[in-house]
């Protein structure tokens, strides 16, 4: 009996010391045996689950911590962007202000609209024109490593800041120019809208021109502008217009579509677009061309004579082909002998002059020179302006050099008899 009760103590005695509950400031704790063999208390087991607890909440609010971050970025973005577009562009006149006065640090040129493109570096990009930007490249403090007058594709540059006084430097920066600028080169023509693209401040349209003469699809930019908010919000796809629209050169395109920018919009009603009906006359050789301004109260018009032709016929001894060769538009003597278009002095720097010949050419390009380039024909043209839609407007300049290259097409040859390219010259005043 006593072995007994001696077993049944030790069992108990046992039991107690493998796995028990015992009472503790009123939390009643349990043991456990943990996968090493080692006796791991209730109490170690809650701070496993209280230390898991606060890592997953830990997580959470760093992820919200992230989000709140990303979106705070996210905002001031947005209101840097705003204010950089409420910035004003840098001008070729105010460079050249900076350059003379060698002010070519990061402070002049905060003022102006500029977007960051470095990875690392800073590098600002300053847009001036269709043909130019600037690059200011370095940290941001102290003076910059480079300050570069760049074509917008940035491969050929001219760099300020070296050694030449500010003149000098000016100088050269002026050749650069003259050198690389772009002939502004406009185009205009009838088209009927395809696409109007006002999401996310978007200013843009599709267009399809009508003309066989300069076939294509295009984006057209600027379109606001050139046309007013008011008139914009009537535009729709399906609609005829009139655009006088600019090739530029820093956005070539847009998914293999050539954009530009517009100049002038005019919506045309139904039948404006469709082309003038013109009477059925045999031109034997190139025609005059005649020049008037529609505000003016006298009906008279300045006639120009063609210069330079090519003139193809079909007579009766078959087809006959004529070719005249005249001066060239900046031809000193030529310049000087010819008669000169008198222009008005309305408030505007150009104005609008029809034109018209006994047959509307299919294409009329005019070339533009200062009158102070005559007797240097190397010299580029300041402006190139290609009319495809027989609208017979142009817009003409004081104290210019003007060259219109008018052309009938040979395909129309079987319909007119005739085909042929000439050119006209004239100066105004």
């Amino acid at each position: 009996m006593r072995k007994q009760v001696m077993i049944f103590l030790w069992m108990i005695m046992l039991i107690c010391l493998v796995g028990c509950r015992s009472k503790d400031n009123g939390i009643w704790k349990e043991n456990y045996v943990d996968n090493t063999g080692g006796i791991v208390t209730e109490t170690q087991v809650e701070n496993v689950i209280d230390t898991d607890q606060d890592t997953k909440e830990g997580r959470e609010e760093q992820e919200r911590k992230q989000k709140r971050q990303q979106k705070e970025s996210e905002e001031q973005n947005r209101k840097n962007k705003k204010e950089e577009e409420l910035k004003p562009k840098l001008t070729m006149e105010e460079l050249f202000i900076l350059v003379k006065e060698r002010r070519l640090n990061w402070t002049d040129f905060e003022s102006y609209a500029s977007e960051d493109i470095g990875f690392g570096l800073l590098i600002l990009k300053y847009p001036i024109d269709d043909d130019f930007c600037l690059l200011i490249g370095g940290s941001g403090q102290g003076e910059p490593m480079y300050v570069r007058l760049c074509l917008w594709d940035l491969e050929k540059y001219f760099e300020l800041g070296n050694n030449l006084d500010g003149i000098e430097e000016s100088n050269e920066l002026k050749r650069f120019i003259q050198e690389n600028r772009e002939v502004p080169y406009f185009v205009s023509l009838v088209a009927h809208v395809k696409e109007v693209n006002r999401d996310n401040g978007q200013d843009r349209i599709l267009i399809s021109s009508d003309t066989d003469a300069y076939p294509g699809v295009f984006w057209v930019s600027n379109v606001q502008e050139a046309m007013g908010s008011e008139e914009l919000q009537k535009l729709k796809g399906g609609m005829s217009i009139n655009i006088l629209m600019k090739k530029i050169h820093q956005e070539n395109n847009i998914e293999g579509i050539p954009v530009y920018k517009a100049k002038d919009i005019i919506c045309l009603s139904d039948n404006e677009g469709d082309e003038l009906i013109q009477e059925d006359i045999f031109l034997a050789s190139a025609p005059k061309l005649s020049l008037g301004d529609p505000l003016s109260s006298q009906l008279s018009s300045f006639d120009v004579k063609p210069g330079s032709y090519t003139w193809t016929v079909n007579a009766d001894e078959g087809e006959q082909q004529m070719v005249a060769c005249g001066a060239a538009p900046l031809d000193e003597v030529g310049v000087q002998w010819k008669e000169k278009l008198k222009i008005p002095r309305y408030p505007t720097d150009s104005v609008l002059y029809f034109y018209s010949t006994k047959i509307m050419p299919d294409s009329l390009v005019l070339r533009q020179w200062d009158v102070s380039d005559r007797g240097k024909n190397e010299t580029k043209e300041e402006l190139v302006v290609a009319y495809y839609d027989k609208m017979g407007f142009v817009e003409l300049q004081r104290g210019k050099v003007y060259e219109f290259n008018a052309e009938w097409l040979k395909e129309n040859y079987q319909k007119n008899k005739f085909y042929g390219i000439a050119s006209y010259v004239f100066v105004t005043e």
